[in-house]
Order: structure tokens, then sequence, then C-alpha cells
């Protein structure tokens, strides 16, 4: 039984989340702050006020202002499509957002990975190969190439993105140890989109259709 059994989301249940999460403001302005986050969070604390029931968040570490900016990025992107976007109650870390379709029909979880670089390429932990919901979305995010400006995204099903993780994975080790034959594989995974052999578009959003 995994952790999201005893709380299976439904359409009924996101559309209670998006009556509790109005004040989400349009995809332009997530965008803007998302941007500004990225750009002006080099100080020792960072300020980022999420519009959550007009919450505040304070953050004092750079990876959960990453994380937030990546979030961000994907809700203003999601929204600009037509979805509505919902940000996850807390206590579901394998969840950052929720999103129903353009027809009200299909929702779909989701899980950012944000890297500020500009490559296609994510360090994570072992815990992207587990089976958590068939509805589960990974989006991965980094920089655009330039000259563009923003963010690119690659959207993957749970069930790809854990068959990318151990193939690339068992590659990795076995290359260790034919270096060192008493390496022993740890708990970070490393999701390289550059591999040739997984040709996954970039910023293609039809998973969600």
């Amino acid at each position: 039984m995994n952790e999201l059994s005893a709380y299976p989301p439904t359409i009924a249940d996101i559309r209670a989340l998006r009556r509790m999460t109005s004040s989400w403001p349009t995809a332009n302005s997530l965008r803007a702050v998302a941007r500004a986050c990225f750009t002006n969070g080099i100080g020792p604390y960072y300020h980022l006020a999420i519009p959550r029931n007009e919450e505040t968040f304070m953050a004092s570490s750079k990876s959960v202002v990453s994380g937030q900016v990546g979030e961000l990025a994907v809700a203003a992107e999601l929204l600009s499509r037509g979805h509505i976007v919902c940000a996850m109650l807390p206590g579901y870390p394998e969840i950052d957002l929720l999103v129903l379709n353009k027809g009200h029909n299909v929702h779909k979880l989701v899980q950012v990975k944000y890297d500020p670089g500009k490559k296609p390429s994510w360090l994570c932990t072992k815990t992207i190969e587990r089976v958590i919901d068939p509805r589960l979305i990974y989006v991965f995010v980094c920089r655009a190439t330039p000259p563009c400006m923003g963010f690119d995204y690659y959207c993957l099903p749970e069930v790809l993105t854990r068959r990318i993780s151990k193939q690339q994975n068992d590659v990795a080790v076995a290359r260790r140890k034919l270096k060192d034959s008493n390496f022993v594989d740890n708990d970070m995974r490393r999701i390289d989109l550059t591999d040739p052999k997984y040709p996954v578009p970039k910023n293609d959003f039809s998973v969600f259709a």
C-alpha cells in the first residue's frame, strides 16, 4: 500500500482545493514571481510570497527556493494552457501540484524537479523509482537555452521516469564497478535527458490532455 492510498484525490477534491487556493494569480504574474525569485535569491535568507490563502512562506535554504521557483514556473505554464492548477496540501511530499485539464474530466498529480542549470540533467533521490500513483507526472524544469528566456519543461509519466532512472543508474553503477569492484550503489539518481536513448520532447504538455 502506498502512502497516497489513504487519500486518492478526486476531481471534487481538486475543485475544493481550487476554491481554497483562489488567490493564485495569473500565469504571467506567477512567471514574474518565479523569475524574481530565481534572479534575486542569492542572499542568506529568501522571502517568497506564494498566494495560497495569503500565506507568506519563508525559506532559509537555496534548495527550498529552487523548488518553489520550479513549482511556480510549472503552475504558470499549465495555467496559460487553460488547466486548473492547485497547490497540494501539506503532508504529501511526493506531490507538488494537482492539475485538472481544460475539459475538467481528467486530473493529474505533479512532482516538479527543478535545476537552475541549462542542461536537462537533474540529481534526484532513489524515491523517484517508487510506484506512487499512475496519474503522477514528473515535470523536470531547467533554464531555457539562450537566447530564449524563462524555462524548459520535460513532462514524463511516472512509469517512464522510473524506467529511465533505473536504466541510467544501472549503466552508471556498472561503469563505476569496472573502476572499483568494491563500489556500492547509493540513494542518489541522475536523470539525464541529454542521452539520445531517451528522446523526451521539450515543452510538450500533451500528457495533461
